[in-house]
């Protein structure tokens, strides 16, 4: 579904992304490790138009993409959250979720302006999308909420709300359970095994949350300073030699 061909990036002389190359198959879940600093934030920024890549491709199911604007990344059916938490404090958590389907609904700005029927009948489908997206979320009942209001966990899962409501193929989560008690990151966790198995979503996620990453992953692919080091599943991670020596500057297997 994802192919990554030998990207590259490098900020002032500082190569951040040195020339990774891995594939992501449909409908699994996959995740990127990586000390602090290892460039597992830039790639995600790189896959989904952030940042352009110097050299290097960006394949999505057989269809270059290499820098692409956001907005057409996300017409792909690519969609991202962000290690910092962006949801919009001052809508509600419908509002948030209704923000999500912009790049799906079908009236132009002047149809918007003049309200015509086509448009009023869009909102109510896009509304009661919404609202079957936030009973998913269980967050049905706080629909009228401001999002600030609600708890930090619940922002959590609003961000995937938005998220799902992009109707996207790829998510690429950027540590979805920072922050969280053991209690929600658990919560969150049966989530994204529920958007795989009842929406099909392929799931890419960067995470430092060793226990989310080797329940949920069926590959996890490894960066230290820019360079992929180790892909395979959690069980050949775990005893990557080269993996212990970047997380722990030893040679110990667990």
């Amino acid at each position: 579904m994802l192919e990554i061909k030998n990207l590259k990036k490098s900020f002032g002389g500082i190569m951040a992304i040195a020339g990774v190359n891995f594939n992501i198959k449909q409908n699994t879940i996959s995740a990127i490790i990586g000390p602090n600093g290892a460039g597992k934030t830039t790639l995600i920024n790189l896959i989904s138009g952030i940042y352009k890549c110097d050299s290097g491709k960006v394949i999505y199911k057989n269809k270059d993409i290499t820098n692409l604007a956001p907005h057409k990344i996300v017409e792909k059916k690519i969609v991202r959250t962000f290690q910092n938490l962006q949801v919009f404090a001052n809508m509600t958590v419908l509002e948030n979720v209704m923000v999500g389907m912009h790049s799906i609904t079908k009236y132009e700005f002047i149809n918007c302006i003049l309200h015509f029927p086509m448009v009023k009948k869009q909102d109510k489908s896009i509304k009661e999308k919404s609202m079957e997206i936030l009973k998913f979320f269980n967050l049905e009942k706080k629909a009228n909420f401001r999002a600030s209001a609600l708890p930090y966990g619940e922002q959590k899962k609003l961000e995937l709300a938005r998220a799902l409501a992009a109707n996207p193929e790829l998510m690429l989560l950027d540590e979805p359970v920072a922050g969280l008690n053991l209690t929600e990151a658990k919560m969150i966790s049966e989530i994204l095994l529920k958007l795989k198995e009842d929406f099909n979503i392929t799931i890419l996620l960067i995470e430092h949350n060793m226990n989310i990453v080797m329940d949920l992953s069926e590959k996890i692919i490894v960066l230290h300073y820019g360079e992929k080091i180790a892909e395979g599943t959690p069980t050949e991670i775990q005893n990557n030699p080269l993996v212990i020596k970047a997380y722990l500057g030893g040679s110990c297997i667990a």
